[in-house]
């Protein structure tokens, strides 16, 4: 099942591993000790099956260092400073911190928000369940049709009014070099709410009420 899911999408790779190396160890040391049960105790085969026969003996001693250093990195430094936020070089973090309640951070939330897919995994940490969205970074779930019409609004390619009636967007909160952003930018429909150097904010002028 792993493995079929690990081809699929490559966030599954690291799940696969860990299912698969005790069972590929398991065949791998059966397949070398027929291998090299025949062989004389100085050739290479042997010195190395010797060598690995001696290696478990001693990895069966215990040891307090590790869980020292467990102990010095939790709690050596008092002048840690951790990451309390995304990067905001990459993600929408001002425009999201300064339009919070627009975007669905009260109530019930805009019904959707166009993003991009890298945004979108933002959103949702940031505020669901209170907010949905479009699309996010798991596109191997979401297939080609939708994957299809997220390019095509994002390129701003033929259609897209009609995908954004479609999808009913009351909102988008989209990067400023998006080919869409300009469009939205001249359109009668839109209005624009919020811009900096990394996103910008438009508002369908028709959009409910909160």
């Amino acid at each position: 099942f792993w493995s079929q899911a690990a081809l699929r999408s490559v966030r599954h790779v690291p799940i696969f591993v860990l299912i698969a190396v005790p069972i590929v160890a398991v065949e791998a040391t059966r397949l070398w000790s027929q291998w090299t049960e025949s062989k004389p105790r100085r050739s290479i085969p042997g010195i190395l099956r010797d060598l690995l026969a001696e290696f478990p003996r001693h990895c069966r001693h215990t040891s307090l260092w590790p869980a020292a250093l467990c102990v010095f990195l939790t709690f050596g430094s008092t002048n840690r400073s951790w990451p309390k936020d995304f990067p905001d070089n990459k993600f929408p973090c001002a425009a999201v911190n300064r339009n919070y309640a627009i975007i669905g951070g009260t109530g019930s939330g805009k019904s959707h928000v166009l993003t991009s897919d890298q945004w979108g995994g933002y959103l949702i940490y940031r505020m669901y369940p209170r907010q949905r969205v479009f699309v996010d970074g798991r596109s191997d779930f979401y297939g080609p049709s939708l994957g299809k019409d997220y390019l095509d609004l994002m390129n701003a390619q033929s259609g897209w009014r009609k995908l954004l009636q479609h999808y009913d967007f009351e909102l988008a909160l989209i990067p400023v070099n998006w080919s869409l952003a300009e469009l939205l930018r001249n359109d009668a429909g839109w209005h624009e709410r919020y811009r900096d150097s990394l996103a910008v904010i438009f508002e369908r002028n028709n959009a409910k009420a909160n």
